[in-house]
């Protein structure tokens, strides 16, 4: 069917893009990131204890923050980086990122569908995107997801909270 859209090809090679390219950044900073930075700091205003306490909180926090930060626009783009100083390992950076970059695309598929279905005949992304309806329902998508990380995020702070108060309580 020419001119028709494969949602799930459309969401599959969204998710697995995001993922080649997510590994793709992941590597330039475990190769590249720490002695650029420690080269460089200084001129971007980065202080080396600021970049060694960014590294330990990735290293304590790294699986929620690369799952919430898939779902933030501009944040999705950089978050591989501070995984990669931080060698998160890279099963748990490859599920975290897939599932999140996941979830967005599969928003972005069904936005795409629904758009392009009720905007008649679309010869291709590009046409797409520059629909103003797909631009107003990629923001009421990310403004409905807001507050769902938002409470992913603070069920996570109390759940490390409990357990880390549990942990000094039975330290002593």
């Amino acid at each position: 069917a020419q001119g028709r859209m494969n949602a799930w090809l459309a969401f599959a090679a969204g998710t697995a893009g995001s993922l080649v390219g997510a590994i793709f950044n992941y590597y330039i900073a475990v190769w590249l990131g720490r002695p650029l930075l420690h080269r460089y700091s200084k001129y971007l205003l980065i202080r080396e204890e600021s970049l060694d306490r960014a590294e330990a909180f990735f290293r304590r926090h790294g699986e929620i923050s690369m799952f919430v930060g898939r779902l933030v626009p501009v944040i999705r783009q950089l978050i591989s980086l501070p995984a990669g100083l931080a060698r998160m390992r890279v099963d748990l950076f490859a599920f975290y990122t897939a599932l999140g970059a996941g979830i967005w695309c599969a928003v972005l598929t069904a936005i795409g569908w629904f758009v392009g279905k009720n905007a008649g005949i679309v010869t291709g992304i590009d046409e797409l995107m520059d629909q103003p309806e797909f631009h107003r329902y990629s923001v009421i998508a990310g403004l409905i997801l807001l507050p769902v990380l938002i409470t992913i995020v603070v069920v996570y702070v109390l759940r490390h909270r409990r357990a880390a108060g549990q942990g000094s309580g039975e330290q002593e």
